[in-house]
């Protein structure tokens, strides 16, 4: 229903424009709009010309700006760090947020990673797709995201030199870093959770005090770039009740959040301001020569 009622909303909007562009009245202000362009074209004065280029610009600004932001919002891709032991929140995690249109981007120190045993079910084994300690800093900001999703793998993964270090540069750089069950363990140890407010985790208690995180009761929590989910699987709930989707929502909000600041509110205003200074020399210009 709300769907179909922001179709409706659309459509009556888009309609309304229309009527309006259409109007005998706008018609015959564009005309004269046009004329006094030429006018402005035909002025001697250089700073007047300059004044078109510059309006020329704001706008060719203004169209740039909004294609880069929409490119950037359909080509999300989240790079996922996994490690011999990975549990079964990296398919359950990868499903929802190939569901958005997102790219997931597996990296290891392995080609082939083994999954865990996770109550009594083995979980499948998988290929990754680049091998973690060949991503470049360059390459990492690429990236909308990284993610570390639970499972024993937590401890050997603490253990790479080169995934702490592109975890710790991600949150350094903005890109938003995310990590579920045991994987908030791993974020502890890339030292980014410091006066941080995480999800509520009783497996990670001692890690998490320890790196100066701040425990909240809440099963997911986003603070200042960094989603955390509590108990991604294993020992406790169990994947099926873990807050898988919430947290890939979480993930989804964070990701929607950091490209819509890819605006530049400062760059924004200038073109505005500078298209708005043209059109007054404009009329300006036409009303002096009257």
């Amino acid at each position: 229903m709300l769907m179909c009622f922001n179709r409706k909303m659309i459509y009556f909007i888009f309609s309304l424009i229309i009527e309006f562009i259409l109007s005998p009245r706008v018609l015959i202000s564009f005309n004269n709009f046009t004329k006094n362009i030429s006018k402005v074209v035909l002025l001697k004065d250089g700073w007047k010309k300059i004044s078109l280029v510059l309006f020329i610009f704001s706008i060719m600004f203004l169209g740039s700006t909004l294609t880069v932001t929409k490119s950037a919002r359909n080509n999300v891709k989240i790079l996922c760090f996994i490690d011999n032991g990975f549990g079964e929140s990296y398919y359950i995690n990868k499903g929802f947020l190939e569901s958005y249109g997102f790219t997931i981007v597996t990296a290891s120190y392995f080609s082939f990673v083994l999954g865990c045993t996770n109550f009594g079910k083995n979980i499948t084994d998988t290929y990754s797709d680049i091998l973690a300690y060949e991503i470049t800093d360059e390459e990492l900001s690429e990236y909308d995201c990284v993610l570390v999703p639970s499972g024993g793998h937590w401890a050997t993964l603490t253990t790479r030199a080169r995934t702490m270090e592109l975890i710790e540069l991600a949150h350094d750089e903005g890109i938003p870093v995310a990590g579920i069950c045991t994987g908030m363990i791993v974020l502890a140890f890339a030292g980014i959770l410091e006066n941080v407010s995480v999800a509520q985790n009783s497996h990670a208690v001692s890690w998490l005090s320890l790196v100066g995180a701040n425990m909240t009761t809440e099963s997911v929590v986003s603070d200042q770039g960094i989603i955390t989910g509590g108990f991604g699987g294993g020992v406790g709930l169990g994947p099926d009740n873990a807050p898988n989707e919430e947290f890939c929502l979480k993930i989804k909000e964070e990701i929607d959040s950091n490209v819509s600041a890819s605006f530049n509110p400062l760059l924004m205003t200038v073109a505005i301001f500078t298209a708005l200074a043209f059109l007054l020399v404009i009329f300006r210009s036409v009303k002096l020569r009257r």
